[in-house]
């Protein structure tokens, strides 16, 4: 986890650089509305422009890798519903991510109806906490005979990629989320009406946490990463 000089210092790369693109981008400071130039003005003055894009870049960096720390698997929720907002913001994320060949090969079916989420749970292995969370969202792949030329199926790679996605920017959002792979297909499948033609590939739980984050055990980079050749 980030350590407290870790948190005050992205604080104040944060206040600092926003500030000082607010100021240079419109020609007013924010909040103030106090005229301090034209728009472009402080890029004009070189050495401290890119000392000011630095921070920006610092600033980015440090937001972002604390948002991956700061993701977990919720298996607990609050039964405070999620704003429409928010969950816009979430798919859109979703509808962003890379996939092969402009296929866009998805559909998330976004639950919210508490019957239907509590079939679910059953269908998933009578998992309880997916009844309880106020968002269940499946990921469906509408190709799951498409093979890449690679010689791994596109459908998961595409959709777990997007689903990872959607779980960022729920985090990005105060909330969180658990992906689910043990369930039964055909269930799931019939519970929200996908056809045959299509498969759920995943299934994720989406609503403001009951829980507490728990220590991350991962494997170090040593072990799990190698350069130019496998070793």
């Amino acid at each position: 986890m980030p350590s407290a000089g870790h948190g005050s210092g992205m604080r104040v790369i944060d206040a600092v650089a926003a500030f000082v693109s607010q100021a240079d981008r419109t020609g007013y400071f924010d909040r103030t509305s106090t005229w301090c130039g034209p728009p472009g003005w402080l890029s004009s003055i070189g050495p401290a422009a890119r000392l000011i894009r630095t921070a920006y870049k610092m600033r980015f960096i440090m937001d972002f890798l604390e948002l991956v720390t700061s993701r977990y698997s919720v298996r607990s929720y609050q039964p405070r519903p999620v704003e429409q907002d928010r969950l816009d913001r979430i798919l859109e994320a979703a509808r962003l991510a890379p996939f092969g060949s402009n296929r866009q090969p998805w559909k998330f079916v976004v639950v919210r109806d508490a019957e239907i989420r509590r079939r679910l749970a059953a269908a998933c292995w009578n998992q309880q906490f997916i009844a309880q969370a106020p968002v269940v969202i499946a990921g469906v792949g509408l190709t799951p005979d498409r093979v890449m030329r690679c010689d791994v199926p596109g459908d998961p790679v595409d959709v777990a990629i997007a689903m990872e996605h959607l779980a960022l920017a729920a985090t990005a959002e105060g909330l969180g989320t658990c992906w689910i792979g043990a369930f039964h297909q055909d269930q799931v499948r019939e519970v929200l009406g996908v056809p045959e033609s299509a498969k759920v590939i995943e299934v994720m739980t989406l609503g403001y946490p009951a829980d507490s984050p728990r220590p991350k055990d991962r494997k170090p980079i040593s072990e799990i990463a190698c350069y130019d050749r496998w070793q």
